[in-house]
């Protein structure tokens, strides 16, 4: 257990949160997790073990995990775009924000929008609105837009 622990400690770049919990009864907290994360809660590893008398439950939460649990605090979304300078002139939402060279060219860009504490759904949703009008775009005009990831989000 101390090695686990020390390599977690020593590691260049953290993919887990590491947290313990001193419970009473270990099985609330995990149907709680159920309760917030859905599947991703299969991605939560957890050791259960007693020291000093107390039951800890150490968990490791996976980056996705840790992102969920943080995006409504505040933060920021970040939505890659690639496509023609032609083709993404046509989409109002980034049209609206971002200036595009009048030249008719590929560009490969990242929409990034910070926020604070209680506007974490206005803002995935003007992110989920570029994806609306990127099928439409893409519909009517057939242009290779391309996007992903979407709406990720960043401290």
């Amino acid at each position: 257990m101390e090695e686990a622990v020390e390599a977690e400690l020593s590691a260049k770049e953290r993919i887990y949160l590491c947290s313990s919990f001193e419970l009473d009864d270990p099985a609330l907290l995990k149907e709680r997790f159920q309760e917030v994360y859905g599947k991703k809660v299969r991605q939560i590893d957890t050791h259960l073990f007693t020291l000093a008398g107390k039951k800890l439950l150490l968990c490791l939460f996976p980056s996705s995990v840790v992102r969920e649990m943080m995006c409504e605090s505040g933060g920021m979304l970040k939505t890659v775009f690639k496509g023609n300078t032609q083709d993404l002139r046509h989409i109002p939402a980034l049209q609206h924000f971002l200036h595009f060279p009048d030249e008719d060219r590929y560009v490969e860009s990242v929409f990034a929008t910070r926020y604070e504490r209680g506007n974490f759904e206005a803002v995935r949703a003007l992110h989920y609105q570029i994806v609306k009008e990127v099928i439409e775009i893409k519909r009517d005009r057939g242009g290779p837009i391309t996007l992903g990831p979407i709406a990720q989000w960043d401290a």
